[in-house]
C-alpha cells in the first residue's frame, strides 16, 4: 500500500497530499461517529474513550491520531456560555448546543485539545448575529468542556442556516503546528 504524502506549508503546518487508500482512516472516523452518538443516546453527559487499533496517521485529513472525545448536549446556551455571549443568549435563546472536546496528538508527541460546538438558532438571522458576536476577539465565548481556557488564537465558525458550528484548538502539551487546521477541521464535523 502507497504511503500517504505530506507537505509543509510556509508557516510549518503539515498537511496530507493525497487521501490514503485502504482501510483503517474510515475506522477512526467511524469509531468516533458510533462513540458519540452512543454518548447521546445515553443522556450526552457521559464520557467516552476512543481507542483504536488502527495504525492509519490522520484523523479527519490531518495528520494526528485521536485520543479520545466527550459529547454533552446543553439545551441551555446560557449556562454554558459568557460574557457577551452569555448576554446575547439572554436576550436570543438557542433551540439547542452540543459540544465535543476531542483530545489530539500529532506525530511529534504534541497534545492539543480541540472543541467544537454545535449551536442552533431558533432563525438563520440568529444563527448570524450569534457568529457575528462569537467571531469578535474578546466578547465571550462557549464555555469548553473539560476545563479547557480557550484564548481564541486558533479559532474557526461556520454557519449553515441556523447551525453555528464554533471550533477553537488549544496546546495541552508541546507547541503542535496544527491548531489552525484542526479548528478549520472542526467546523466541518457532523453534529453528533
Amino acid at each position: 500500500m502507497p504511503e500517504q504524502e505530506f507537505r509543509t506549508r510556509p508557516d510549518g503546518t503539515v498537511y496530507p497530499l493525497t487521501p490514503r487508500k485502504g482501510k483503517g482512516g474510515a475506522g477512526i472516523v467511524v469509531a468516533a461517529l458510533l462513540a458519540v452518538g452512543l454518548i447521546a443516546a445515553n443522556g450526552g453527559m457521559h464520557n467516552a474513550t476512543l481507542v483504536s487499533t488502527t495504525t492509519d496517521p490522520t484523523w479527519h485529513g490531518l495528520p494526528v491520531r485521536q485520543q479520545d472525545a466527550t459529547a454533552p448536549q446543553h439545551p441551555d446556551c446560557v449556562a454554558q456560555s459568557h460574557d457577551q455571549v452569555r448576554q446575547f443568549f439572554v436576550r436570543t435563546p438557542c433551540a439547542g448546543m452540543t459540544e465535543a472536546l476531542y483530545t489530539l496528538v500529532d506525530r511529534s508527541g504534541n497534545t492539543f485539545a480541540l472543541s467544537v460546538a454545535w449551536v442552533r438558532m431558533s432563525s438563520a438571522a440568529d444563527a448570524v448575529a450569534f457568529q457575528k458576536l462569537d467571531d469578535t476577539y474578546g466578547t465571550g465565548d462557549i464555555t469548553a468542556l473539560g476545563g479547557i481556557r480557550l484564548t481564541g488564537q486558533h479559532y474557526r465558525s461556520a454557519i449553515d442556516g441556523t447551525l453555528v458550528v464554533i471550533a477553537e484548538a488549544e496546546p495541552l502539551t508541546g507547541q503542535s503546528t496544527l491548531l489552525d487546521d484542526a479548528a478549520l477541521t472542526g467546523t466541518q464535523l457532523p453534529a453528533p
